[in-house]
Formats: C-alpha cells, structure tokens, sequence
C-alpha cells in the first residue's frame, strides 16, 4: 500500500496524462471493469475507453470503490474467462 504522500503524488501525476489519442492503437484483447459509482473515476470514462478501443469487453459493477474487485465475484468471473479465452 502506498502512503498518503505517495498517493496525492501519483494521482497529481496520473492528471497530467492523456492517452486518448492511443487508445485507436491497442490492438491486444483488452477488460474493462469499471464501478457504476467509482468516486475517484466517473463511469464516463469506463464507457469512453471501451468505446475507443476496439474489441474490448466491457463490465459495469455496481459499487463506488474502483480498488476492491474482491468483493465482486462477477468481476472475478468475468477476469477468469477473460483470461482463459
């Protein structure tokens, strides 16, 4: 686990990017999760990659915290058969 220190830093810095103009160029199999209510990430952008990149999958779980996948056992499926296939 990162610090509060480390945390603000890497969330500054994580503000400064903008790979959008990337996103045409992913050309691997690509999983997107993403909480319905994510506090920090707002749904929006969950739909915007997966409407970029093309072939992704796309999951929408209902929750607001983007960190604990654990708690989610379609989200823990869908990554397995992700995986697999």
């Amino acid at each position: 686990m990162a610090d509060r220190r480390s945390m603000k830093q890497i969330v500054s810095y994580m503000k400064t990017l903008d790979v959008r103009p990337l996103l045409g160029k992913v050309t691997c199999p690509t999983l997107i999760i993403h909480f319905t209510g994510d506090l920090a990430v707002p749904i929006r952008m969950g739909r915007y990659l997966h409407s970029h990149i093309a072939g992704s999958e796309f999951l929408e779980i209902a929750g607001v915290d983007h960190c604990n996948l654990a708690n989610s056992p379609e989200a823990i499926n869908k990554i397995r058969a992700f995986l697999a296939g």
